[in-house]
């Protein structure tokens, strides 16, 4: 618990699965038992220890896809996934217990891949955004310095590149596109991740524009720390498909190979060396399609109403004729283009 502390842990306890527990403890079973509708108990640590007693919670391990979907879903929680593993007998040092239990898995609302309780009409983006922190103060500098209220001295500054990359691990999506901050919120609000990441600088007051922009829309956004070495697209090629065509390293920008390592050490690490395969990025570029601001794909009820926020008596349900789960995926997508 200690050292996944931005998680809920949930630890497997019983090696026979029709009897194995998943059990939540201490603060997470005072916590979360509500949430999930389970029982709470207390538990002495000995036979007459001084101690205080152990808040538990647990439920059937069979159980486990239903409460991740409540936890990580509609709380929008990081769950780490403890298992057992036997010891190996020969070196197995004396006294040791016959089990150990490490985390096996991390699960973030985009990093969620179980199909069952996925929504099949939508993808389940992860997002990584990617802003030169420096590029940042600069511009805030010339803003609030003596004589900047002018229009041309704000006009003058550069244009601010933002790198997105998004990905969709359930389907093996990449893709990238580069924007700026005034297009950002409907850039994001055209994707519809289901998490955002930023790298951790950006949650100090000085850097923290692009967090309030996010925030606003109600986004779920994670601060991970950054690689010690940044990645490069070489370090994409291990995480992509066996056969990789069409992939022309020479036409992504610097935001979004940024952006994209951000993304995929990210997934590494939360995956916890879990084999991640992903189809060749695909470079979303603006001038392709029809630019819809958020407000505008708001009010024209594209993918849900306004009033009641259902599907019902949206444009995509008027037009859904689709067969397959894929086929209204690529069809929401196109009609938010």
């Amino acid at each position: 618990m200690l050292k996944f502390s931005h998680c809920v842990l949930v630890t497997r306890v019983g090696g026979f699965y029709e009897a194995s527990m998943q059990v939540l403890y201490f603060e997470h079973a005072d916590e979360f038992a509500p949430f999930l509708n389970i029982k709470k108990s207390k538990r002495k640590v000995s036979k007459g220890s001084k101690k205080p007693a152990v808040s538990m919670a647990g439920f059937p391990a069979y159980q486990l896809d239903r409460y991740l979907k409540i936890l990580v879903q509609d709380l929008s929680k990081h769950v780490a996934i403890s298992d057992e593993y036997l010891n190996d007998a020969p070196t197995k040092a004396k006294g040791e217990p016959q089990y150990t239990r490490r985390v096996s898995r991390i699960v973030t609302p985009g990093t969620l891949i179980d199909e069952h309780f996925m929504d099949p009409w939508e993808n389940n983006y992860l997002l990584s955004i990617y802003v030169n922190p420096e590029v940042l103060t600069q511009e805030k500098a010339v803003k609030e310095s003596p004589g900047s209220s002018s229009v041309s001295s704000v006009l003058n500054l550069p244009r601010t590149e933002v790198g997105l990359a998004w990905i969709d691990l359930s389907s093996g999506d990449f893709l990238t596109q580069s924007t700026d901050i005034a297009s950002l919120p409907s850039a994001v609000a055209r994707i519809k991740p289901r998490e955002i990441v930023l790298d951790r600088i950006f949650q100090e007051q000085d850097h923290s524009r692009i967090v309030s922009i996010m925030q606003e829309d109600g986004h779920v956004i994670t601060f991970q720390e950054p690689s010690e070495k940044p990645l490069t697209i070489d370090d994409w090629i291990p995480m992509l498909e066996d056969v990789v065509e069409d992939f022309d390293t020479a036409n992504f920008t610097p935001g979004e190979v940024a952006a994209g390592g951000s993304l995929l050490h990210y997934v590494k690490h939360q995956l916890l060396g879990s084999r991640t395969r992903l189809r060749a990025p695909v470079r979303h570029q603006a001038e392709e399609y029809m630019s819809i601001d958020r407000n505008s794909l708001r009010a024209l009820e594209i993918r849900n109403t306004i009033r009641e926020g259902t599907y019902e008596g949206s444009l995509l349900h008027a037009l859904k004729k689709t067969v397959t789960k894929s086929g209204t995926r690529l069809l929401t997508e196109r009609l938010c283009k």
